[in-house]
């Protein structure tokens, strides 16, 4: 019997299937796609490398995809979120509605402690990770690369890392095209269609399951 604390075994319970238990315990949200910059929590902790792509599972474990990667993209959301120290106390994808349109106008003012962020959020298949993930094109810089993205909707792209100077400031952006490296081994297309349909019906909240690893609008 080992340490347990009662005879489980003899007890006839019959565990549910463990295939179904690792779905839904980690199908509860979609890992996020960053390019980390000088002032990321993760970068000051060491965990990634500033200038690298991100592939944030959660706030201690992200997983560094380097400065450049493919992804299948496959369609995209618009998506607004405002934020308060580390909280996300607004997270919408209605266009119309005011309080997004709110937030694109704060998103122009700056105040310490809150940012407004508004841009589409992509969904992608990671293949190096076979993993789906969004990338949420938020600030100014991404959103100017944002009509390429979406121009390759259903082809592997390639995301580069690129250096962006302004006078004496400098900071990292995203360039992208058509990668020329096939897909190894073809995502189950059932899933696919699954992760795409809850993606494209998603529903306000409050707060979102993956962490905020802050990044300021430029």
């Amino acid at each position: 019997m080992g340490n347990e604390i009662i005879p489980f075994a003899d007890l006839g319970i019959v565990p549910a299937n463990d295939k179904i238990f690792t779905e839904i315990s980690s199908q509860s949200f979609l890992p996020r796609i960053m390019l980390m910059q000088a002032g990321s929590e993760s970068v000051k902790t060491d965990k990634i490398k500033q200038g690298h792509f991100a592939l944030v599972l959660d706030k201690e474990s992200p997983m560094d995809l380097g400065d450049v990667f493919d992804a299948l993209v496959l369609t995209w959301r618009p998506k607004a979120i405002r934020i308060e120290g580390n909280e996300i106390v607004e997270d919408l994808y209605d266009f119309e509605d005011p309080s997004y349109k709110k937030i694109m106008e704060d998103s122009e003012t700056r105040v310490d402690g809150m940012s407004a962020l508004f841009g589409p959020e992509f969904l992608c298949y990671v293949p190096q990770q076979k993993k789906y993930a969004t990338f949420f094109f938020s600030n100014k810089t991404t959103r100017r690369e944002a009509p390429v993205v979406k121009g390759l909707l259903g082809k592997i792209v390639t995301f580069k890392r690129k250096i962006i100077k302004s006078g004496a400031r400098s900071w990292f952006g995203i360039t992208t095209f058509e990668s020329t490296t096939p897909l190894a081994e073809t995502p189950d297309i059932n899933e696919m269609k699954d992760i795409v349909k809850g993606f494209q019906s998603p529903s306000s909240r409050k707060k979102e399951a993956a962490p905020v690893d802050g990044q300021r609008e430029r």
